[in-house]
């Protein structure tokens, strides 16, 4: 019976760090974090000489998919930089509960899906507007 009740702080101590454990991972789960997609245009052409009339419908695709992401809530930020050279690029900041379904929501982007862009995703955080109580 003695030796029974020496394992009484063990479990205690191993439930207690499962049920911490289990509340963060919950938590984690409800608080999605925010992941920033870095976009630069792949192919050199695009970028000197500007799409081609078959690329036009992928352009417009780009954009009502990142549209369609801001208007839901899921897309914080989505937008490029103006310039034309080796320093373009666009960025896309989203909120996701996982880094995987922020590195598949931007890799499904059309422009990506069709070569013409590539982008690297990376954890990110940033200040969020604050709303009226």
């Amino acid at each position: 019976m003695r030796k029974r009740n020496g394992y009484l702080p063990v479990l205690v101590t191993v439930t207690a760090i499962i049920v911490t454990i289990s509340g963060v991972l919950a938590n984690n789960a409800q608080n999605p974090r925010q992941y920033v997609g870095v976009f630069k245009i792949a192919k050199a052409e695009f970028l000197k000489n500007g799409p081609k009339p078959e690329e036009m419908p992928i352009l417009e695709q780009h954009r009502e998919y990142w549209q369609r992401y801001t208007n839901d809530g899921t897309c914080l930020l989505a937008g490029h930089t103006l310039n034309n050279d080796e320093t373009a690029f666009g960025i896309v900041v989203v909120r996701s509960n996982s880094e995987e379904a922020a590195r598949q929501l931007m890799n499904n982007c059309p422009m990506v899906k069709a070569g013409i862009l590539s982008v690297t995703l990376f954890p990110f955080e940033a200040l969020e507007r604050k709303t009226a109580n």
